[in-house]
Order: structure tokens, then C-alpha cells, then sequence
């Protein structure tokens, strides 16, 4: 993607983090969709950290004592082009920071971690979707 690319849904809003460019042809980014009415309790961070997207979503939404952060995360393979260490290093060091000051902080999105035998996805909390007021079906009992 790039800043020319429109992706839309329709009562969302899209919020792009392209990657800079550093080849000559278009290579992904991250981006979130935020329902539009939930929009004006969501606010973007700043990062430097090319790996990750910061939102934070207010305690008056949630109905939490704290706002909720929550990082949109893409880490590229380890032998891929777009991985390299000053990049992984921010985001841990961003990772560090957000959960050091903040109560309530969930990561998401495609780590690319190898898990060997252990199952590669986490089981879900439902008190955090129930916080959001959403309603999901769960799989609690590890199978896909």
C-alpha cells in the first residue's frame, strides 16, 4: 500500500501506517479499522518503530480506570529484506515503554514467531471483548 491506495469499509474508518519505502514497488504497511462511532475515543500514537501501530482507546469507552493501548504489530520474517535490527530494537524498546506507564496493554497482529510444537495462536480473553461490548465466538479449548 502506499498513500494513493483508498481501502474502505463501509461505517469504518481506515488509519494506514505505510512503511517507507524501500524498494520500487508498493510492500504492505499496517492499518487498523475503527468502527465510526466509536472513532472520537480512539486516538493514534506517534511511533518510530516501523513494526507497530499505537492506538489508545479511552477509559470512558471501555469502562476501565485507565485507557486501553493497544499495538497493531507487524514483524516481517527474520530473513525477510524488511526485518533488521534497529527496526526490532525500537520496537521493543516502544513495546517496553508502553507497558512500563500503562495498566492495560494488548498486542496484536502477525509477530512471525516460530512456536516449534506449541500452538502458534493465543486463546482469547473474552472480559476484553466483553469491555468493548463486542460479541464473538470463542474456541477455548485450543483448536483452530
Amino acid at each position: 500500500m502506499d498513500s494513493l491506495d483508498i481501502v474502505s469499509v463501509d461505517n469504518y474508518t481506515f488509519v494506514p501506517k505505510h512503511r517507507k519505502q524501500k524498494t520500487l514497488r508498493k510492500s504492505g504497511g499496517i492499518g487498523t479499522f475503527v468502527r465510526q462511532d466509536i472513532m472520537k475515543y480512539v486516538t493514534f500514537l506517534e511511533s518510530e518503530s516501523e513494526f507497530v501501530q499505537w492506538l489508545k482507546i479511552s477509559q470512558i469507552l471501555v469502562g476501565t480506570d485507565e485507557d486501553v493501548y493497544f499495538g497493531i504489530v507487524y514483524i516481517p520474517p527474520e530473513n525477510s529484506k524488511y526485518c533488521n535490527n534497529n527496526d526490532l530494537n525500537m520496537f521493543y524498546a516502544e513495546l517496553e515503554l508502553y507497558n512500563n506507564n500503562n495498566k492495560y496493554v494488548a498486542m496484536m497482529g502477525d509477530f512471525n514467531a516460530r512456536t516449534s510444537n506449541k500452538l502458534d495462536v493465543a486463546i482469547s480473553d473474552e472480559r476484553i471483548f466483553e469491555a468493548l461490548d463486542l460479541d464473538f465466538n470463542f474456541v477455548n479449548d485450543g483448536d483452530a
